[in-house]
């Protein structure tokens, strides 16, 4: 009887081994296409900064709080962030400012270890800058920004089929062992 009972204890923890490693590959696959997202809403932020900036000829606190009202979310929120910190008078530099919040918003993002630099560096370019100068730079990141997007585009299906199969094999694998 004990015999019995250590093995259908043996096949309720496989199974939940399994199921806990499957579930795992389908949570980074959903990650893939979160970063996914996040990049476009990202792209989506500079292109509206950018038409800020030359066509309405607003300052960068100012043109960063208008896209920062159209968007949702933790975009939103970082943008509000970005432009509180501008306006309040503290004395730091647009690039303290935006590395310190993107930093925060760097904690719950998909975004990946190049993605984040690629950010990061848009703090040296913009906000001292004239108007001519922050809109070649928002084109210049929008030219490499959207060479990563195309790429995570093409590598995508191919990134979430392994991380779910991986996820499932290596579930059964140790579910085999264990047993």
């Amino acid at each position: 009887m004990l015999e019995g009972f250590g093995l259908i204890m043996r096949i309720m923890g496989s199974i939940c081994l399994v199921g806990g490693m499957a579930l795992g590959g389908i949570l980074t696959a959903d990650r893939f296409r979160g970063r996914l997202e996040e990049m476009s809403g990202i792209s989506r932020i500079f292109l509206m900064l950018r038409g800020e900036v030359e066509y309405h000829g607003l300052v960068l606190p100012e043109a960063i709080r208008s896209v920062g009202e159209r968007m949702e979310g933790s975009l939103q929120e970082l943008l509000m962030e970005i432009a509180g910190k501008m306006e309040d008078g503290s004395g730091q530099t647009f690039g303290v400012i935006w590395r310190s919040e993107l930093n925060d918003y760097f904690a719950y993002s998909n975004l990946n270890k190049e993605d984040k630099k690629l950010l990061l560096s848009m703090g040296n370019h913009l906000g001292y800058l004239d108007k001519r100068m922050q809109t070649a730079s928002i084109d210049l990141f929008l030219e490499e920004w959207k060479t990563e997007m195309e790429d995570s585009r093409k590598r995508l299906p191919g990134q979430c089929r392994i991380a779910s199969c991986l996820g499932i094999v290596s579930g059964l694998l140790l579910a085999v062992i264990m047993i």
